[in-house]
């Protein structure tokens, strides 16, 4: 029985997510395309989910960092030198 304790533990986690109606960090894509922004970025690529792929100038490549989704069309997050990003869904 011990044995099964965080399973339950999770499924039960998982019910009560899904009842209450709480927001996962992860955006969904429409069809649309999106378009991020941060200081001195060089490229930038997202399609939805929970991060985003940000390369800084002045970086021999970029990286993928977490994304929190802000308001249905537009998610944020931070890159590990502490620069902030943008990503919105262009419809």
């Amino acid at each position: 029985m011990k044995k099964f304790g965080m399973l339950y533990i999770t499924v039960s986690l998982i019910a009560i997510f899904q009842l209450t109606g709480c927001q996962s960090n992860t955006a969904k894509s429409d069809g649309g395309e999106w378009t991020c922004t941060a200081k001195n970025m060089q490229n930038s690529s997202y399609t939805g989910g929970s991060s985003a792929y940000i390369h800084l100038f002045g970086y021999g490549r970029g990286n993928n960092y977490p994304v929190k989704q802000v308001a249905p069309n537009k998610v944020e997050g931070t890159t590990g030198n502490g620069t902030p990003f943008t990503c919105t869904l262009n419809k």
